[in-house]
C-alpha cells in the first residue's frame, strides 16, 4: 500500500464513526465476527449460537472472509455474510448491535466503523498475562502510540467483556476505556466449561479429531495434554515438543497412555515459525484443532505466557507453564503486567529437564496444585459462570431500551414544538 493510501485510510478511520453516527438503526438485527474474519470459533460464535438457540427474538448475522476456518460451526439460524461486501457495509451501517473479540477489524478490512451510533462490543479473547494494547509500546515509542491511538479511538466500543477487577484495570489502561463500558462477566466461549455434556462432546470430536492424525496412540481413555504457546514478538522461535529429543519423556508418557497434543499460536503458523520434527514419537501436532476443545477435552494444559490457562482454570486441572526465556520475554519482548509469583498456577519449569518432571509429577498427581489454582480463579477469573451470555445480553437489551426510550422522548418533543 503507498504511503497516500495508507494517510486516505486513516482520514477514513476517523472520519467514518462521525459519519455513521445518527443512521438510524434496527435495534433487532446484531452482527458478528471474530479473528479478522479468518475464524469462527471464540466468543463471537458461542454467544451468537446461543442467542439462536434460546428465546431471543434477534436477527442474527456474521461477517466473515471466503474460507473461513470453522463457519459451518455456526446455528443455521445466524446468517453468513461476506466481508467488506456492499451487504457487509449496509448490514453494519443499520445493525443495532455488533459483536467481535479483537476489534473492528473483525468486520471490515480496513477497519472501518460503520457500527457508531449502535451497540459495540468487543468480547475480547483473554485475561491478559502479557501485555496489550497501548501498554506494549514504550515511552519512545510515540508514533506507534499515536497510531495505536487513532486506531482504538475511531472504534467507539460502547463495552468491553471483563472477567475480573485485575483484567479491568489492564483493560482501561491498554485500550483507554472507563468503568462505565466494561461488563462483568466471563467469556461466552468458557460458558461450555460448565456443562458436563459440552464437555464429553469436545473430548470425543477431539478424540476422533487425533485418531485420523495418528491412530496408533489414540485409545477412548488416553491421557491428553494440550500444549498451547503464545507467540513472540521479537521473532524469537517457540519453543516446540516436535523439536524435543526426550526418551525418557516418550517412556512415560507411553507407560501413562499419554500424548501431548501440540497446537501453535496462529501468527506462528502464519511466519511459518513452528519448529520441525524431533525424537518425540508421542507428540501430535493439530494446528487445526479448536484451542477451546483441545482444552476442554484435555487432562492437562502447558502454556507459557498464554491466556489460555487463564480459562483452563475453570476446569481445575493442572497447568504447568514452560517460561524457559521469562527475564527475555519480560523485558525485550511483548512485556509483562504480573511477576511470576502473582500468575503461576502451577509447575513454572525454566528448563528442559524442570519441565520432563513438572509432567511427571503432575500427571502421576492432578490434585499437586490445586489450592493454588483455586485461589488464581478468584483473582483472575471473579466473574465467569454458567450464564456468561445472558449476562452480556442482559446489558446489551438495557442499552439498547434506554436508547429507543431516549429517541421516543427526543421525537415527542419534537412533535410537540411543531
Amino acid at each position: 500500500m503507498s504511503t497516500l493510501s495508507m494517510m486516505l485510510t486513516m482520514v477514513r478511520r476517523m472520519v467514518y464513526p462521525f459519519r455513521y453516527k445518527n443512521r438510524d438503526r434496527d435495534w433487532d438485527t446484531w452482527v458478528f465476527g471474530e479473528w479478522f474474519g479468518n475464524k469462527c470459533n471464540d466468543s463471537s460464535l458461542a454467544l451468537a449460537n446461543h442467542i439462536a438457540r434460546n428465546d431471543y427474538d434477534i436477527r442474527l448475522y456474521w461477517i466473515a472472509k471466503k474460507g473461513c476456518i470453522g463457519i459451518e460451526d455456526l446455528d443455521p439460524k445466524v446468517t453468513v455474510v461476506e466481508m467488506d461486501s456492499p451487504q457487509a457495509k449496509e448490514l453494519l451501517c443499520r445493525a443495532g448491535a455488533v459483536f467481535v473479540n479483537e476489534g473492528l477489524a473483525d468486520l471490515s478490512g480496513p477497519v472501518y466503523n460503520y457500527s457508531n451510533g449502535g451497540v459495540v462490543v468487543n468480547l475480547w479473547h483473554g485475561v491478559a498475562w502479557k501485555k496489550i494494547g497501548m501498554d506494549t509500546y514504550g515511552p519512545l515509542q510515540i508514533g506507534l502510540k499515536l497510531y495505536a491511538w487513532i486506531i482504538f479511538k475511531s472504534q467507539t466500543f460502547t463495552y468491553f467483556v471483563t472477567a475480573s477487577k485485575r483484567l479491568s484495570n489492564n483493560l482501561k489502561s491498554a485500550f483507554l476505556l472507563k468503568d462505565k463500558q466494561l461488563i462483568k462477566a466471563g467469556f461466552p466461549r468458557n460458558q461450555q466449561f460448565h456443562d458436563e455434556e459440552s464437555l464429553a462432546v469436545s473430548r470425543r470430536k477431539i478424540l476422533s479429531a487425533l485418531r485420523e492424525l495418528n491412530p496408533d496412540l489414540i485409545r477412548e481413555d488416553t491421557r491428553l495434554i494440550a500444549y498451547l504457546p503464545t507467540f513472540r514478538d521479537s521473532g524469537m522461535e517457540t519453543f516446540s515438543f516436535l523439536g524435543l529429543k526426550s526418551p525418557e519423556l516418550d517412556a512415560y508418557l507411553e507407560e501413562q497412555n499419554a500424548v501431548i497434543v501440540e497446537k501453535a499460536h496462529i501468527a506462528d503458523q502464519s511466519k511459518g515459525k513452528v519448529a520441525g520434527e524431533g525424537g518425540m514419537t508421542r507428540v501430535i501436532k493439530a494446528n487445526d484443532l479448536s484451542a477451546q476443545e483441545l482444552m476442554a477435552a484435555s487432562d492437562m494444559l502447558i502454556t507459557d505466557y498464554s491466556s489460555c490457562f487463564y480459562d483452563f482454570l475453570i476446569l481445575d486441572r493442572p497447568i504447568i507453564h514452560y517460561i524457559y526465556d521469562f527475564d527475555y520475554y519480560k523485558n525485550k519482548d511483548r512485556g509483562l503486567y504480573y511477576e511470576k509469583e502473582d500468575v503461576v498456577c502451577g509447575d513454572a519449569p525454566e528448563t528442559q529437564e524442570d519441565l520432563v518432571d513438572a509432567i511427571r509429577q503432575n500427571l502421576s498427581n492432578p490434585d499437586l496444585h490445586k489450592a493454588l489454582r483455586r485461589k488464581r480463579r478468584k483473582q483472575f477469573q471473579t466473574y465467569d459462570g454458567p450464564d456468561n451470555c445472558d449476562r452480556i445480553i442482559k446489558v446489551v437489551l438495557n442499552d439498547i431500551e434506554n436508547r429507543r426510550s431516549h429517541k421516543a422522548r427526543r421525537r415527542h418533543r419534537e412533535r410537540t414544538r411543531d
